[in-house]
């Protein structure tokens, strides 16, 4: 409960500091340069460039997969490289997006690249993770512990326990050990 509380304001903290720093970047080009610049690309604006910050568990290929850049521009995501088709199929190189596993066999336990990778034959299972049961036992335990919630929120803190142990097999999801890697057939 604390830890969520500091985890958002960290997060928080994160995305200013981040958006501050390329405001702070961008003050150091010269003038003139950004206005020759855009006489010379013919903008509406004089923006160039859109940071985009993606926080919640999401990457960047699950916003911007078959995103498609305009002329002259480019992109590296799932369509781009050929994994997906513009509409979401698989695409000429879907076997680019096999899962895959191996051992790390240095002393230390961090190897960033092992080699000998092996082409799952199925996924991993989904395993459960968060709460097995509800955070809180009623609204008003949560009130007291979450502060400065919108009043009718408190109620999702008394809901949304699995039931599962943490790390378990997540039975909700039908055939969790013989998922195909639809990548590897």
């Amino acid at each position: 409960m604390f830890v969520s509380a500091v985890l958002a304001k960290a997060r928080q903290h994160l995305a200013v500091a981040t958006s501050l720093f390329a405001l702070i970047a961008n003050l150091g080009t010269p003038l003139p340069a950004s206005a020759e610049d855009h006489k010379k690309h013919g903008t509406a604006t004089p923006i160039k460039h859109l940071i985009v910050i993606i926080g919640e568990n999401r990457t960047f290929d699950h916003v911007f997969a078959t995103y498609q850049p305009r002329h002259g521009e480019r992109v590296s995501n799932l369509l781009s490289k050929g994994i997906v088709n513009a509409d979401g199929t698989p695409g000429p190189n879907f076997f680019l997006a096999s899962q895959s596993s191996d051992t790390d066999t240095s002393s230390d336990g961090f190897q960033l690249s092992p080699s000998g990778k092996v082409t799952d034959s199925v996924l991993p299972p989904v395993l459960a993770g968060g709460y097995s049961t509800a955070p809180f036992p009623d609204v008003a335990t949560a009130k007291k512990y979450e502060i400065g919630l919108p009043d009718d929120y408190y109620i999702y803190l008394t809901t949304g326990g699995t039931g599962l142990a943490h790390g378990a097999v997540d039975t909700r999801v039908p055939g969790p050990p013989l998922l195909p890697d639809v990548a590897a057939v």
